[in-house]
């Protein structure tokens, strides 16, 4: 009896034992599932939590509600789409995904530009854990986490995330695409290549100077991965075209039936091309015609302009190969100019300023406290530093992240083509964040091992960089008085009580960081204008004439306050230089005709 008595204590405390073990396995499951995953889960409260606050302070900026340029734009052509106009009538001018994603979101949740704000805000917070998966497959797990928290930080993408721009959507694509890169290293799964192919196409679709990336990727295929065969490689190859096709192919037929011609994606490369490459180039943006800097008058300039120069109609193909063969032939009258000029371009393409355009981050950061703090200490000029040194710290494995060096000069080539935009550069960050990332990782590695003539590798050109990358090649006085114009122009566009007489003092302002601006002395004169102040108005409209005799809506104006004060013969002669402008000015053109029999007759206008 005491002998089975004594087997089942024995029974009992092995179960128990089984138990405390099943449970202490738990347990550490457990812990190493929270210690895996911590990291990222905190890094997207962070970002979202920053993106947040942030939306929160810049509501109210006059911006936040009245949309203006590419917002506008965009905003309207979403509107469209959500209301069932889904093909158009007119081949794309510009990338269509974002309006679609715009009229996605207006169809779900009516047209509420908050909450794509805050949709945007999860996406960017969802990439920088991205960008830190992919930091960890091409480096190693802290080089992940710390470009995963680089990117919750970094200024100009939760600027970019409270904007109606395609900034946003790009970034979450360009991490996804960054991600899904990280994994092809070594993998055989064809599928993979497909995925990829899908989402490069939705990147061709959002920014078109992406679509050169397919290529990176299959010369990276065929000179890197002997080892897969031959038909290996072949299928992944397709795999990938067939993911091209996926998302390109219903964009190049969607333009073909509604425009009779073969377009991929855009027919706005030509005139882009131009204005990156003229003898009147700056680097940076500047529009054909000067005043003309939202979309609908860029596509109906570039169209107009061409018409006149050959004399006969285009179509929208026609036009955008006019538009390149007239760089072409800059490039060909001067070769030495135009290599100065792409130094220059590439010069900005690694500046620390943000060349933003209608919607000025230097405006923001004026609403926003957080965003002023951290554009204060990190910015582009700290992030190409560390990215130039993670490069020469992880130089002995290079083959690892050749590929993201690949994808990130590629990028970097297509912008200096072009001309340099803030936006356009931002496609650039996710793939140097990861290289900013490895710096720091590399830098402490060589710092914990005391390898101090590694370290000092690192640092020195993180500081070579450093100079470079912070050197004040912007006018960016000009510039950021450009932001305020557009801000004073949102303010008099709203009418409400007060905001003209706020917008005449955002104008001053503007001014006096930049007084040769004809376009803020034309809104300042107009503002003063429809507060009385006719005096003011004239003279400001004067001094921008002064300053651009080219402005077509300068002598219109000019011309309906002379008008307006008696003054018969001046306002002929304002709306006849106004008409010699704009021959298709029809309002110029009445006001003549119905002004000359009064001016012969002797009568005053009252």
């Amino acid at each position: 009896m005491e002998k089975a008595i004594s087997n089942q204590e024995h029974s009992l405390q092995i179960r128990q034992f089984l138990d405390s073990s099943e449970r202490t396995k738990a347990e550490a499951m457990v812990e190493s599932s929270w210690r895996h995953y911590s990291p990222w889960i905190l890094v997207f409260l962070l970002a979202l939590g920053l993106r947040l606050g942030y939306l929160h302070q810049i509501s109210g900026i006059p911006f936040f509600r009245t949309l203006v340029g590419d917002a506008a734009a965009y905003d309207s052509w979403g509107q469209e789409i959500a209301g069932g106009d889904w093909l158009g009538n007119s081949p794309f001018y510009q990338a269509p995904a974002y309006p679609y994603f715009l009229g996605v979101i207006y169809r779900v949740l009516g047209h509420n530009v908050y909450a794509v704000r805050v949709i945007q805000a999860l996406l960017g917070s969802a990439s920088c854990v991205l960008i830190g998966l992919a930091g960890q497959r091409f480096f190693n797990r802290r080089a992940g986490i710390v470009a995963a928290i680089m990117l919750a930080v970094y200024p100009p993408a939760i600027f970019f995330d409270g904007l109606i721009q395609k900034s946003s959507l790009g970034l979450c694509l360009m991490s996804l695409f960054l991600w899904q890169l990280s994994g092809l290293r070594g993998s055989s799964q064809r599928w993979r290549w497909m995925v990829v192919g899908i989402i490069l196409g939705l990147l061709g679709i959002t920014r078109e100077n992406t679509l050169l990336l397919p290529i990176v990727l299959l010369v990276w295929l065929w000179a890197c991965f002997p080892r897969f065969g031959f038909r290996m490689r072949l299928s992944q190859t397709l795999m990938l075209s067939t993911g091209l096709i996926i998302t390109l192919g219903p964009v190049a037929w969607r333009n073909y039936h509604v425009g009779g011609e073969i377009v991929i994606t855009t027919v706005q490369a030509g005139p882009n091309f131009f204005i990156g490459n003229n003898s009147r180039a700056t680097g940076r943006y500047t529009p054909l015609v000067r005043g003309h800097e939202a979309p609908p008058f860029e596509r109906d300039d570039a169209k107009r302009l061409a018409e006149q120069a050959v004399g006969h109609s285009l179509s929208d193909r026609q036009v955008s190969r006019y538009w390149f063969r007239q760089s072409l032939e800059f490039i060909g009258s001067d070769p030495g100019g135009w290599l100065l000029l792409l130094a220059k371009k590439a010069l900005l393409a690694v500046n620390a300023y943000e060349i933003t355009d209608t919607e000025g981050y230097s405006v923001y950061r004026l609403y926003s406290p957080l965003l002023n703090v951290l554009a204060v200490v990190f910015h582009f000029g700290a992030v190409f530093p560390l990215a130039l040194a993670g490069i020469l710290l992880s130089w002995s494995d290079w083959r690892r992240f050749a590929v993201l060096l690949a994808v990130i000069g590629v990028l970097t080539a297509s912008i200096v083509a072009f001309y340099v935009f803030a936006r356009y550069r931002f496609a650039m960050v996710p793939g140097m964040v990861i290289l900013a990332a490895a710096g720091i990782d590399g830098m402490m590695q060589a710092y914990g091992n005391r390898r101090w003539s590694t370290l000092s590798v690192g640092l020195v050109a993180a500081c070579l960089a450093a100079i470079l990358s912070n050197l004040r090649i912007n006018p960016e006085n000009d510039l950021d008085a450009m932001a305020y114009a557009n801000l004073g122009a949102v303010l008099a566009q709203r009418g409400g009580p007060g905001d003209l007489e706020s917008a005449t003092r955002v104008f001053e302002a503007s001014l006096q960081m930049n007084p040769n601006s004809a376009e803020v002395h034309y809104n300042l004169g107009m503002a003063c204008l429809i507060l009385g102040d006719t005096a003011k108005s004239r003279a400001e409209l004067l001094t921008a004439r002064s300053i651009s005799p080219g402005m077509v809506e300068v002598d219109y104006q000019l011309g309906f306050i002379n008008e307006a004060l008696g003054n018969t013969s001046e306002a002929i002669e304002c709306y006849r230089r106004a008409l010699q402008l704009d021959k298709n000015d029809h309002q110029a053109k009445e006001a003549i005709e119905r002004l000359s029999p009064r001016q012969e007759s002797g009568q005053s206008i009252p």
